[in-house]
C-alpha cells in the first residue's frame, strides 16, 4: 500500500540497525511466539496494524505460558 505513515517509516529505518534478530528469535523466544511474530510482521507489510501484530504475539505468548503452568 502507498499509505505508509511516518511512524512506520521510522520504525523500518530503526530496524535496519538491528543485528542478529533471527538468532535472537531462534534461540531466545519460544517457537510458537517467534512464528506468530514473523507471520504477523509479514501481514503488517500488507497493512496490518502494529496493535494487531502485538495482540497476536501476546496471545501466542499467553498460550505458551498457560501450557507451561
Amino acid at each position: 500500500s502507498s499509505d505508509v505513515c511516518s511512524s512506520d517509516l521510522a520504525a523500518y529505518k530503526t530496524s535496519e540497525d538491528y543485528n542478529a534478530i533471527a538468532e535472537w528469535l531462534d534461540q531466545c523466544v519460544d517457537g510458537n511466539v517467534s512464528n506468530t511474530y514473523m507471520a504477523s510482521l509479514q501481514e503488517a507489510l500488507d497493512g496490518k496494524s502494529a496493535e494487531d501484530v502485538m495482540a497476536d504475539v501476546q496471545k501466542a505468548a499467553k498460550e505458551v505460558a498457560d501450557a507451561n503452568k
